[in-house]
């Protein structure tokens, strides 16, 4: 049977014939752990094959454990330098090699960092010579903002976005407040994702519904779903195509595309929510689907296709892959996964083997 594969047009988000007859197949590769950490949660990976995240001294939901930035290549794990705080965590790379994130205080829930103490100040790890692991560990992180706050996304211009109270854009050593409460992604083409908070009078509170929206060129798009209530996005790719999650007055989320403020769902693997957490140039979307039996998958979306990355690995899994929060140009995925009954989780970067066999 002819895989489905994806393809971006100027008609949007279509689907297409698949050159290899059969799906891609990966092989895992666990990402190890840096010292006294009981987790491992990547978080983005470029078209070098380097990996960021963050590992946790603490169990999952154990809201007093540490965590700590992290830098992964061929193998080797190295922590990043911090400014003297305890906690930090490596958010974003681009192609150049450069990193962005927060040193501070973090509060965990499950098994990510959930919200952040913006009480700490938002860093860059500027590339290294060599791009080695080891230079990288001795790397000072350079502070962003007249404030605290953490920084989100970078571009393989430099320019970097997050929130520092507000939306922010640093570019060329200048800091700009945007007019938006938090920006999570920056293409090089200068577009830029993220989200308001709105009151939600349906429950009488505010600061609980996300409003996503792209900046585009000066101009405000609203990321809007489809007979859902509001949107986040999480993350845009070259071609200007957005990915991340839509939310339903049911109570399910969807994993979901804009392109061109034009929206698409992308369901789940028969449960009832997904989340897409990441996209690389050709739109190729990864991040988490919930099964029939209620637990979530790493799982990625070609076209009408929703793949779940448990069932496409070369041999024994010793657990289930939970998450995918990374895919780069090479079709190399990251994200993370747990083994039952075991303490902690593990990061995984899972490799393509080519087609499986018939």
């Amino acid at each position: 049977m002819a895989a489905a594969c994806l393809s971006i047009s100027q008609g949007g988000y279509t689907t297409g014939r698949a050159a290899a007859r059969r799906p891609m197949r990966f092989v895992v590769v666990d990402l190890g752990r840096l010292p006294d950490c009981l987790e491992t949660t990547p978080t983005a990976i470029n078209n070098e094959a380097q990996i960021v995240g963050y590992c946790a001294k603490g169990a999952a939901g154990d809201a007093g454990g540490t965590v700590h930035a992290f830098v992964w290549l061929n193998g080797t794990i190295k922590p990043l330098r911090t400014l003297g705080w305890e906690d930090s965590a490596a958010l974003g790379i681009n192609d150049r090699g450069d990193i962005v994130g927060y040193a501070g205080r973090a509060v965990r829930t499950g098994f990510k960092v959930a919200d952040l103490d913006l009480s700490f100040p938002a860093v860059a790890w500027p590339a290294v010579l060599n791009k080695t692991p080891g230079e990288w560990s001795q790397q000072i992180p350079m502070r962003l903002g007249p404030a605290n706050g953490v920084a989100l996304g970078i571009n393989n211009l430099r320019a970097i976005v997050g929130q520092i109270g507000t939306a922010y854009l640093y570019r060329s050593g200048r800091f700009s407040r945007l007019h938006f409460k938090k920006a999570v992604g920056i293409n090089d083409g200068g577009d830029i994702i993220g989200y308001n908070y709105v009151p939600d009078r349906q429950i009488g509170e505010a600061d609980t519904k996300q409003h996503g929206f792209l900046w585009h060129h000066g101009a405000y798009v609203a990321l809007k779903p489809a007979n859902g209530i509001y949107a986040a996005p999480a993350a845009i790719n070259r071609a200007g195509l957005v990915a991340g999650t839509a939310y339903f007055a049911n109570g399910h989320n969807h994993a979901c595309v804009w392109n061109g403020g034009v929206f698409r769902d992308l369901g789940t693997l028969g449960g009832n929510n997904s989340e897409a957490t990441a996209l690389n140039g050709d739109g190729v979307v990864v991040g988490a689907a919930e099964g029939r039996d209620g637990k979530n998958r790493a799982c990625l979306w070609l076209g009408d296709q929703v793949i779940d990355l448990n069932a496409s690995v070369e041999g024994h899994i010793d657990g289930m892959l939970a998450k995918a929060s990374g895919i780069n140009d090479k079709q190399e995925i990251v994200g993370y996964g747990y083994v039952p009954k075991a303490a902690g989780i593990f990061g995984f970067v899972l490799k393509p083997q080519g087609p499986s066999a018939e």
